[in-house]
């Protein structure tokens, strides 16, 4: 139930990306999940790790989860994400759990080049659109995941870090 449910790939700050960019996730299941060991990883052609999670303590039902840079304010955990801005290609956010599987993929950005995989095994062909400077992408609906990203990801019409998305009717 804990998936990817909005990120701030390109902000519009002075001096660069570095420290506000933001990831939130949300836990849509019915029990608590302990996230120790899981990852989240971005990526602009390849993956690299943002964050680990240790000795950490359970997320509940319902819960926000915000991870982001210095700069962010009411983050929950303080750590760069490294988020690409997909200019010219998809790039992609993971969350990995504790064994190394995907728990959730979000591609965004045209055209896959980079051959990003979804999480459903394959090569997505289902793309969130880019992020436009200062927007976040959001999910139509906190949770909400059918594990195409195009589907699931919209540009947000207000962000709302740590907070619940609007709901927008899927296209």
């Amino acid at each position: 139930g804990l998936v990817i449910n909005e990120f701030l790939a390109d902000p519009d700050s002075e001096g660069g990306d570095e420290g506000n960019e933001w990831v939130e996730l949300y836990h849509g299941g019915a029990q608590s999940v302990n996230p120790d060991g899981w990852k989240l990883q971005a990526g602009g052609s390849t993956y690299s790790t943002a964050y680990t999670w240790e000795g950490s303590t359970g997320v509940q039902p319902g819960d926000f989860l915000l991870i982001g840079g210095e700069m962010v304010p009411g983050a929950d955990v303080i750590a760069d994400p490294g988020l690409s801005n997909a200019s010219s290609s998809s790039d992609a956010v993971r969350l990995v759990d504790c064994k190394g599987f995907a728990a959730d993929t979000v591609i965004y950005g045209t055209p896959n080049t980079d051959l990003w995989v979804d999480d459903g095994g394959g090569i997505a062909t289902s793309l969130a659109p880019p992020p436009p400077t200062a927007r976040a992408l959001a999910r139509v609906q906190d949770g909400y995941d059918t594990n195409q990203s195009g589907l699931d990801f919209v540009v947000a019409e207000t962000n709302s870090p740590g907070a619940s998305n609007p709901v927008v009717e899927p296209v």
